[in-house]
């Protein structure tokens, strides 16, 4: 199962796909702290597509980033403006 989340009224930043682990729990909270907009869209244990990105996975204007140190690199790249 899919599910898709968004805050109200903001247009987001990225795009998170996460799942129930640990690391895209971390991952959504490093982007809570700082203040990011996001879509997060979370994979059941039910859904493993092929060709889907492992969460977790940022989408952003500035790329694509996998994993806990993606969504820190992520961040340090935001910082830089």
């Amino acid at each position: 199962m899919v599910e898709t989340k968004r805050k109200i009224n903001e247009t987001p930043e990225v795009d998170i796909f996460i799942d129930s682990s640990p690391e895209s729990q971390r991952a959504k909270t490093l982007l809570d702290q700082r203040g990011v907009s996001y879509t997060e869209t979370t994979f059941g244990e039910d859904l493993k597509a092929p060709l889907s990105p492992v969460p977790p996975f940022l989408n952003s204007r500035a790329g694509q980033y996998q994993g806990l140190s993606g969504f820190q690199d992520y961040l340090i790249v935001r910082s830089l403006g």
